[in-house]
């Protein structure tokens, strides 16, 4: 027995890879939910636009509806596409989706800090900036 309590040095090593995988397992499920909760707010916000608005403390007014369908469709999209490329293992198409999470913190932050949002939308940059940092984890322990 050496003095890190494995008998052998090998069942060492195959420990730490155990637990590497089971990390970049759950990783990618966490990354997943994101997706998935991407898109179904995506969806609600395309189609319920004025509940979101509301939420965020915006004008209520048909252009600023419009606008929020728009960007929940947006957001459908980069769910599914982040569904799509961790599915399949594209972690090039995973940075860049990344990109939309950091994005949608600095509109948000910049929409507060212009007083377009309550701060209640702080709440949803939270959120956003907690996926990217995720994500951007998922990308640099899975890219080859």
């Amino acid at each position: 027995m050496g003095g890190d309590g494995c008998l052998l040095w090998y069942q060492g090593a195959v420990i730490k890879v155990g637990a590497a995988n089971n990390l970049d397992v759950r990783l990618r499920w966490l990354v997943l939910a994101i997706a998935v909760i991407t898109a179904a707010s995506g969806l609600f916000q395309m189609l319920l636009p004025v509940v979101v608005v509301q939420f965020v403390g915006a004008s209520t007014a048909p252009a600023a509806r419009h606008f929020f369908s728009l960007v929940g469709m947006f957001m459908l999209i980069v769910g599914v596409a982040l569904w799509v490329a961790v599915r399949d293992g594209s972690s090039g198409v995973v940075l860049v989706l990344s990109a939309q999470k950091a994005g949608a913190v600095a509109g948000v932050v910049i929409g507060v800090a212009n007083g377009i949002f309550g701060t209640t939308s702080l709440a949803v940059a939270g959120f956003d900036a907690l996926s990217c940092a995720l994500i951007l984890w998922y990308w640099q322990r899975s890219r080859p």
